[in-house]
């Protein structure tokens, strides 16, 4: 019996144990999904404080999440389903917590498990990809959720204006600003802790995904916006 990391399973105990470690895997996900989804109903007005209200409403978090979730799997397959399974928890847990406090739940919903099918099974086959390759991970899987990272940075300095502000008295007692630069650090930080001898490759993918990505996050708010 083929095992996913292509290793063969030549006894039952090996093969109870690869089952096992699925299964854990998945509860994993379910957990961290639900979590991610507590967490943004508690942001929402119910823990005090800017940072937690930002944290809380950006998709970053989310993406981290799954990316986590599918660095736990041992294949590919395995880290986009657990990508998905926790994302898709995470929706659901927060707007059944939503539904709840007594707002409305309408079409966003369907917005955001849109979002979740489709950043879920990416950053959770990443997460994969680099776990299973560690020494020569795919520059892509590098890339793309440290991008994430730099996208969700700058736009929130464009969300924020910040061409517009006085550097001294404003852009650094800014709450969304100080989360914005640290996403970005954070994206290049990542790319360079897992890229190891393609760093200057990835930091430049980093940067032009991250610029690309942080249009597409305009482009979500319009369409969010709109919908609402």
């Amino acid at each position: 019996m083929p095992s996913s990391r292509g290793r063969t399973i030549s006894t039952p105990s090996e093969a109870a144990s690869a089952r096992r470690g699925v299964r854990n895997l998945f509860v994993v996900a379910l957990v961290v999904g639900v979590a991610i989804g507590v967490f943004s109903i508690l942001a929402d007005g119910i823990l005090p404080g800017r940072l937690f209200t930002v944290l809380g409403n950006i998709a970053a978090p989310w993406a981290i999440a799954a990316f986590v979730v599918g660095f736990r799997a041992t294949s590919v397959r395995q880290g986009a389903l657990a990508g998905v399974v926790a994302l898709v928890a995470g929706v659901a847990t927060y707007y059944a917590g939503v539904a709840f406090r007594g707002y409305i739940v309408g079409q966003l919903n369907v917005v955001w498990t849109v979002v979740a099918l489709v950043a879920g099974p990416v950053m959770g086959a990443c997460g994969a990809a680099i776990s299973t390759r560690r020494e020569h991970p795919p520059l892509v899987a590098v890339a793309l959720p440290a991008a994430v990272l730099v996208a969700e940075g700058l736009f929130l300095l464009y969300d924020r204006k910040v061409w517009r502000y006085d550097v001294v008295d404003q852009i650094f007692h800014d709450v969304y600003v100080s989360v914005a630069l640290a996403l970005i650090a954070s994206g290049f930080a990542l790319s360079w802790v897992f890229a190891k001898d393609q760093r200057g490759r990835a930091s430049l993918l980093v940067a032009g995904v991250g610029v690309l990505g942080a249009i597409g996050f305009a482009v979500l708010e319009r369409i969010i916006t709109t919908v609402v």
